[in-house]
């Protein structure tokens, strides 16, 4: 999928972060689509240095001070949105945190990691611009740390999204024991 976009923000980190060599320099890149895409990987292809040919779940890369890259930011013009509402003793609840966790570290990356929101006056939610895969999601007051472990053991809701999906749910807003 190609799209235009404004071009990416890169930033120069000073030498010396990089645990390996002060020869190697290191970019972070932040990409954070419009909510109409879902940025789902990162490839880099060097002709020289085959050996940093890497796939889309690659997130760290050291090459050279002479090296010469290609770095493709992949993007899905169908990302998945999730909605619904919060409840408690079956009435709205306002402004409930609900929390969307991804279960694969790749989805994580892609999403700078959990995923969080308020729901409105009426309790409704809405997470745009997913990239597909498998999440937990849960609506609590209660959790001081949110994590794949704590979202399990409060036994938080599994959802699978695929491209393009458009998934509505109805939570119970969970209370801890």
């Amino acid at each position: 999928m190609r799209s235009s976009l404004s071009p990416p923000r890169f930033q120069r980190l000073p030498p010396g972060l990089n645990s390996r060599s002060t020869a190697t320099r290191r970019w972070d890149v932040v990409v954070k689509p419009a909510a109409s895409l879902a940025f789902t990987g990162l490839r880099v292809y060097s002709p020289r240095f085959a050996s940093f040919n890497l796939s889309a779940e690659a997130w760290a890369v050291d090459l050279p001070q002479s090296a010469i890259a290609n770095i493709s930011m992949e993007l899905t013009d169908k990302p998945a949105t999730v909605t619904g509402t919060v409840t408690r003793a079956g009435q709205p609840v306002p402004a409930a945190p609900v929390y969307l966790w991804p279960l694969k570290e790749h989805l994580r990356r892609c999403l700078h990691g959990l995923q969080s929101l308020l729901t409105d006056t009426e309790g409704r939610f809405k997470f745009l611009g997913l990239p597909a895969g498998d999440y937990l999601i849960l609506s609590s007051f209660d959790l001081d740390e949110i994590n794949q472990t704590t979202l399990e053991d409060a036994r938080a809701r599994s959802v699978t999204l695929s491209e393009g999906a458009a998934e509505t749910l109805a939570l119970h807003l969970y209370t801890a024991p």
